[in-house]
């Protein structure tokens, strides 16, 4: 029978917040990238950039917010599963 590691939810932690650094380094090019393609000059108005502008960040505190609830619930059932 297989014995359950004890499972220290600080070290858990910690390793999470490693994670999410580490995903967060991976994609600020991309944000950045994006950042500058809503606000570069064109053609277009200020303040039709602006909402261009208004909409992307919409959408990255959409994804955020989904994706920090979506870790949320497997950090939670994966604490659960180990008895915490």
């Amino acid at each position: 029978m297989k014995e359950r590691a004890e499972v220290n939810s600080d070290d858990l932690r910690t390793e999470r917040e490693k994670q999410y650094r580490r995903i967060i380094k991976r994609h600020q090019a991309a944000w950045l990238v994006l950042f500058i393609a809503a606000i570069a000059p064109t053609d277009y108005s200020l303040a039709h950039q602006l909402i261009w502008l208004h909409y992307l960040f919409v959408i990255l505190f959409v994804a955020t917010t989904i994706s920090m609830g979506y870790w949320h619930y497997r950090l939670k059932n994966f604490l659960q599963e180990n008895g915490k």
